[in-house]
């Protein structure tokens, strides 16, 4: 593959990776993911005990809810948690938030170019639907997040555990 044929694809993806290839008949529920990221986001920035000392991820995909990064203390982990839980779609939540001062900005930075790596291995993949799943990562920890087949599912574990930087994959899915 070219690098003009890859760069389109990495365009594709950051612009709307849940739109950018799509080729698969299973329905998913109709819930507007962003929505709920952003209520459960707002609520949590509006609520005057969480401060700098978080940096929180807000992942929605269906009933469920993901959520990843770091809280100072177990308190603020918490905290994040009940604001969390009180969103009225959302039936599970997956707390995979850490109990540490937040990362650099850096680390921010490669954990992004690592999700959008595989994003790239995954759109080359006639048999993954990108529509189904969402690829989250956090301290190079990579989530799988949505509905996949058993052989979706096996085919995506191993292109992501041949991923340079990857620590750890956690799979979150409905198959």
């Amino acid at each position: 593959m070219n690098f003009c044929s890859t760069l389109l694809i990495y365009v594709l993806l950051i612009q709307n990776p849940t739109h950018a290839l799509t080729n698969s008949q299973r329905t998913t529920p109709v819930i507007d993911h962003r929505a709920v990221e952003k209520a459960v986001e707002t609520a949590i920035r509006n609520d005057p005990i969480l401060d700098k000392n978080i940096h929180i991820q807000i992942t929605n995909y269906g009933h469920t809810l993901l959520l990843t990064g770091e809280a100072a203390n177990e308190l603020l982990k918490e905290r994040i948690f009940n604001i969390a839980k009180t969103t009225p779609s959302i039936e599970v939540i997956y707390d995979e938030i850490a109990v540490i001062p937040p990362i650099t900005f850096i680390n921010r930075i490669k954990d992004t170019w690592l999700t959008q790596k595989i994003n790239i291995k995954m759109a080359l993949q006639k048999e993954i639907d990108l529509s189904q799943v969402r690829i989250i990562t956090a301290r190079r920890i990579v989530y799988l997040f949505g509905f996949l087949t058993p052989q979706e599912s096996k085919l995506m574990i191993t292109l992501i555990s041949h991923t340079r930087g990857v620590h750890k994959i956690v799979k979150i899915l409905d198959i």
